[in-house]
């Protein structure tokens, strides 16, 4: 420390001081020798130097985010689309069938697509029905003791047995024995009673002449053998209904079922008996359904206006506000629109009819881009040409196949859609490695001005306490030479 000869005053200057980082060798206390905030100072400078190339990076990553989204929609509006066109494209749609009798009393129909076009007579003889037994009279009721031993019963090509002890050895324990049998899908057991007794029914759970019960004993104490039944034996049940086959007559030909479900007379329609009719004929046509289709074209025309409604908003331009979608004026976009147009509304060729497009189906498309559908034309067009309609729309040239085949080339790798889809993963792997680059350089920048600045400051302080050492120094020497 000097001290003045005069005064006796510290003649030392003084330097503040400040503290520095271990990490970057920079003042962390700043703006001691210019007053300045040198920390906003920096960033602000900082910030505007790196201005333009953030501003750049960010209507970039903004464009790409948005056309990002854009694919997106066209992907998902597509696919569920192409979703919706499942049934027109395999045909199935077309293929149903609606069977009509003459007289519902008698039997009805159903029909699978195999079922062919045509009209058919159809005479019930039979129908089918199960055999159903009924025993002896027992007068003691269902109490009564009948006896011990094995019960056996075929019926249908099923047997079973059930074993009968001094549990279960009365007319009710016999009938609860057979129906809780774990091996019985055939025969189902139960008691009248009248007024004199009681008397078991056996009935069988299947119908058809193949349907008839035996029943058979052995063992036990004897007693059992007055349940018997069977070929020459059947004193002991009375046959209330004999088994039997359904009998029907289709177009001549003669037909037997062991069940009212005839599913084997006709190709892909099933009969469904309701009452005999020995000698009178129903009629049987079977047609198209044209109720099905409509509803079909109705969810086809549904379908694509839905899509069409999505994609609207990727093209749109208003232009009172001059705001345009995010794909307006793409190429992609447009040539995929103008592909599937075509697929929607050329006529189709080789049909040879003059049904051989959707607007001469009563499907047409209106400036909006939806498709509106007269219902009444389509019925009519159906029923003078049902098969050229068919193909139309799900012929293997027909619109829906078309219309799939553009949709499954654009997602499909490599198509425009799934290109588009890679080009926007490329340019944001690029955006986002020109942002850690701009990071590097900002924090180059920020430091670059952090050491000028704390420089430029220190030397301020310097010159601050050497300003301060001369001020006392000339007013020691004014005290100095007024004494």
């Amino acid at each position: 420390m000097a001290t003045d000869s005069v005064t006796g005053t510290n003649t030392t200057p003084t330097t503040p001081t400040s503290t520095t980082s271990g990490s970057s060798g920079l003042l962390t206390s700043l703006g001691i020798g210019s007053g300045l905030d040198i920390g906003s100072l920096v960033d602000s400078l900082t910030t505007a130097e790196m201005s333009a190339p953030n501003a750049r990076v960010a209507r970039q990553q903004a464009d790409v985010t948005t056309q990002v989204s854009a694919i997106s929609t066209l992907k998902s509006a597509l696919s569920t689309f192409q979703s919706s066109l499942t049934s027109l494209l395999s045909g199935s749609g077309f293929s149903a069938r609606n069977a009509t009798t003459g007289d519902t009393t008698v039997l009805t129909a159903t029909t699978t697509a195999a079922a062919a076009l045509g009209s058919y007579q159809v005479e019930v003889q039979q129908l089918a029905q199960p055999q159903q037994l009924l025993s002896g009279n027992f007068a003691s009721g269902a109490s009564t003791i009948v006896g011990t031993g094995k019960l056996s019963f075929s019926s249908g090509g099923s047997n079973f047995s059930v074993d009968i002890d001094s549990t279960n050895n009365t007319l009710a324990g016999i009938r609860d024995a057979i129906n809780s049998a774990s091996g019985n899908q055939s025969v189902s057991a139960t008691l009248v009673y009248g007024q004199s007794g009681a008397q078991l029914v056996l009935t069988s759970l299947k119908s058809g002449a193949n349907s008839g019960i035996t029943v058979d004993t052995s063992d036990g104490d004897g007693g059992l053998a007055q349940l018997t039944y069977g070929v020459g034996n059947t004193t002991h049940f009375t046959e209330k209904q004999a088994a039997q086959d359904a009998i029907v007559i289709v177009s001549g030909v003669e037909h037997h079922s062991s069940s009212n479900q005839v599913s084997d007379a006709i190709d892909g329609v099933t009969l469904n008996l309701v009452n005999k009719k020995p000698g009178s004929t129903v009629s049987l046509n079977i047609t198209n359904d044209t109720d099905s289709v409509v509803k079909l074209v109705k969810s086809f025309v549904t379908a694509y206006n839905t899509l069409q409604t999505s994609l609207a908003p990727l093209d749109s331009y208003d232009s009172s506000t001059q705001v345009a979608g995010p794909l307006f004026g793409d190429s992609m976009f447009t040539g995929l629109k103008n592909q599937l147009s075509h697929a929607l509304g050329d006529s189709i060729a080789g049909i040879g009819s003059a049904y051989n497009s959707l607007a001469a189906l009563g499907v047409t498309r209106g400036v909006d881009g939806q498709l509106t559908m007269d219902e009444t034309k389509v019925r009519g067009a159906l029923a003078a040409d049902f098969k050229a309609v068919s193909n139309v729309f799900s012929g293997t040239k027909g619109v829906i196949a078309r219309m799939n085949k553009q949709i499954t080339t654009a997602l499909l790798t490599g198509g425009a859609v799934a290109a588009r889809s890679g080009s926007l993963t490329t340019q944001q792997t690029a955006i986002n490695n020109e942002k850690s680059m701009i990071a590097t350089r900002t924090a180059t920048i920020k430091a670059r001005y952090l050491t000028k600045f704390n420089a430029m400051d220190s030397f301020l302080a310097k010159m601050q306490s050497t300003g301060t050492f001369l001020t006392q120094q000339l007013d020691a020497l004014n005290r100095a030479t007024k004494t």
